[in-house]
């Protein structure tokens, strides 16, 4: 997929049932629910990416 695209995703159903009002390991959900919803399967694969790490926030000052 080369492409931008703009989907919904319900993975609740993908949850045990006693798990699902609680956070579970999302990449177990994720890996339950690609291919469950958007017949998506998720190949591992190592990639160079850049990262900006935020450090400290602070508001504006008045000047």
């Amino acid at each position: 997929m080369t492409d931008k695209y703009d989907f919904v995703l319900d993975f609740t159903s993908y949850l045990p049932a006693d798990l699902q009002t609680m956070r579970s390991d999302a990449t177990n959900i994720l890996m339950a629910a690609l291919p469950g919803e958007l017949g998506l399967k998720l190949e591992p694969q190592k990639e160079m990416v850049e990262v900006m790490v935020v450090d400290d926030v602070e508001e504006p000052s008045e000047t």
